[in-house]
């Protein structure tokens, strides 16, 4: 830093006045930066809602350059031509996230994206298109499942982009609205919202088999998977129910929700948005931790989330990108 100039006629400035004004310039450079920051502009308002030592906002996707060559691991050439130019996000409906990638479904433009954030670039996977309906879960083997309603089953790809899965949905089964992932297992769970009714089914499997018809809450919306439970949030009873499969106890963990939302699971986090009250209920371990609005979060209507390793990712459709949020325990 270039040294201020002395004034004319008058001596060497003392050091501690030296340091005082270089404090107060310092000072002044951060709350500037923090202006112009896409995190920290609502970091008051955090700080109000007293949620600022639960979530913290680290970064927002809102472009990246595309890879445009891959190898069979997915990982970019690195040979001429192997990038293309930035491509900004037009409309995120959802996202999956897992150790190695991001994925975003776009459904302003009607693809589906992985992010690497090792390389800072997106690669667009074939073979779908991506519609508002478009569910995304993320398997622990990097690869990512695909749902669409109006397709009635799902679609599993790999990182390169290879189609290794097509699951097909039950007879009785209408379509799937909605996918989880069990991170341990590897094994999908699939919702019926018109029969109310949830499907398993195997990595290796082409069907489903029901695992939970007659416990779900009317109006179910969306399903999670964490820890061995079954997260289901219902649009008639503005709540979200823990469900053990295994023993069919059934524990309502939020209610008065006034518009259902996505929800994600994760690490023993739960977290669902209200698009009328606004804002994004998190619970750890069955106990409410906050409540922060999307204002303060600088978010415009959420469309999917995820998480995973303590960090939230929210598919911000009007906002056109994805912002990413640190969970502290």
């Amino acid at each position: 830093m270039r040294r201020p100039a002395p004034v004319a006629g008058s001596g060497p400035v003392p050091d501690r006045r030296r340091r005082r004004a270089l404090g107060l310039a310092a000072a002044a450079a951060l709350v500037a930066l923090a202006g112009c920051s896409p995190a920290a502009g609502r970091r008051p308002d955090l700080q109000a809602d007293g949620v600022a030592s639960v979530i913290v906002p680290v970064r927002s996707l809102a472009m990246a350059r595309l890879i445009l060559r891959v190898n069979q691991a997915g990982a970019p050439t690195f040979e001429a031509g192997a990038f293309g130019g930035f491509t900004p996000l037009v409309f995120p409906v959802d996202v999956a996230a897992s150790t190695l990638d991001l994925f975003i479904a776009d459904a302003g433009v009607g693809r589906l994206y992985r992010y690497d954030a090792t390389v800072d670039a997106m690669a667009v996977i074939g073979g779908v298109r991506v519609t508002p309906q478009t569910r995304l879960a993320a398997s622990p083997d990097g690869s990512v499942l695909v749902s669409d309603p109006a397709a009635g089953g799902a679609l599993r790809f790999d990182r390169a982009g290879n189609l290794v899965q097509r699951i097909d949905a039950r007879l009785g089964a209408a379509r799937y609205d909605d996918i989880a992932v069990d991170p341990e297992s590897g094994r999908y769970l699939a919702l019926d919202r018109l029969q109310q009714r949830i499907e398993e089914v195997h990595p290796v499997g082409r069907s489903g088999v029901v695992l939970v018809d007659r416990q779900l809450p009317d109006g179910p919306v969306g399903i999670a998977l964490d820890r061995r439970l079954i997260y289901v949030s219902g649009r008639h009873c503005g709540c979200v129910v823990a469900i053990d499969p295994a023993s069919g106890r059934q524990t309502t963990l939020i209610e008065d929700l006034r518009d259902v939302g996505p929800l994600a699971a994760g690490g023993g986090w739960l977290a669902i948005a209200d698009g009328v009250q606004r804002r994004l209920f998190l619970h750890r371990d069955g106990m409410l931790r906050g409540e922060p609005s999307f204002d303060a979060l600088k978010l415009v209507n959420p469309q999917g989330l995820a998480i995973v390793n303590d960090t939230l990712y929210v598919a911000d459709g009007a906002g056109r990108k994805v912002s990413v949020f640190r969970l502290k325990p």
